[in-house]
């Protein structure tokens, strides 16, 4: 599920400079722009079944790049690395089914085509790839990819809604799911839209932010995670997800460069193993993160 993140964070973060464009007038995909990104989240420790426990902290770059083509049509270009770290005081889990595992790689990157119609309609088309695995599994086997297709209206005021499908041809599993997108200027002073910084957040959820004070805005919302990959050579899959419920400050040096930092309480955490229902819950528990972003 990280590929479907990765992919709709793309896509997500075209809505801000759209929303510009309809103040401001200027296309937002005229010239060509290079954004990097960058992450660290901090997991609290976490109680599992048994009184074993869990520390799990990950961090991450990502680098995108968007070219146009025409006045209608632009594409754009991402990639993205993460570590995610996860040390279990148990040497065996999921009722020692598997031998716990530690560092996960995961890598990937996807193609955006975008087309901006007269009416203020936005199509996009993006086909994506990932590796996902820990230090223990065979990188070849650890392959997925997906596509996401997104429709959505900008309006003079800044607003934007639509809706997204995405396909995703994951590690043993397969998905189609549908997803909202919508940026909604409620003033001038605050804003519903999806979350779309990378690390901290999910791709499933809904963000409120104040924007009233120079150079600051803060945000509070709920987004719902899904990590995949494969744990090791017996080709064995985890799926962790969660709900994430936070609050965010970032802080804008300039409209090309700002700081985020979060403060979230992560609720309904499990890992499952194979999609058999054999799972490790994991108390509620707090978290944080820091992360960036520079466009040039």
């Amino acid at each position: 599920m990280n590929l479907l993140k990765l992919v709709i964070l793309v896509t997500l973060t075209t809505l801000p400079a759209i929303a510009e464009e309809k103040k401001s007038g200027r296309p937002s995909w005229s010239y060509p722009a290079v954004t990097v990104s960058g992450y660290s989240v901090m997991n609290a420790d976490s109680e599992l079944a048994a009184g074993d426990s869990i520390k799990r902290d990950s961090y991450g770059l990502s680098l995108n790049y968007r070219q146009p083509i025409s006045r209608h049509w632009f594409t754009s270009l991402s990639a993205r690395y993460d570590i995610l770290n996860f040390d279990f005081s148990s040497d065996t889990l999921f009722r020692n089914n598997i031998a716990r595992f530690e560092d996960v790689k995961r890598y990937g990157g996807s193609l955006t085509l975008g087309y901006r119609s007269d009416d203020s309609w936005m199509y996009m088309l993006s086909p994506s790839f990932q590796y996902a695995y820990s230090q223990q599994a065979n990188a070849a086997d650890a392959s997925s990819w997906g596509v996401v297709a997104m429709a959505f209206k900008t309006f003079k005021s800044g607003n934007a809604f639509g809706l997204g499908l995405a396909y995703l041809n994951d590690i043993n599993d397969v998905r189609v799911m549908p997803y909202p997108v919508i940026t909604w200027q409620i003033n001038d002073e605050w804003k519903l839209t999806n979350p779309f910084e990378a690390g901290f957040t999910g791709r499933a959820g809904l963000e409120i932010g104040y924007s009233g004070i120079q150079n600051w805005q803060f945000g509070f919302g709920s987004a719902y995670r899904v990590e995949r990959f494969l744990a090791d050579q017996a080709k064995n899959t985890i799926e962790v997800s969660e709900v994430v419920n936070f609050l965010r400050g970032s802080y804008f040096f300039s409209k090309e460069t700002s700081v985020s930092a979060y403060l979230g309480y992560k609720v309904a955490s499990e890992l499952e193993l194979n999609d058999s229902g054999i799972t490790e819950q994991l108390d509620p528990h707090g978290a944080g993160a820091v992360s960036f972003n520079y466009k040039f």
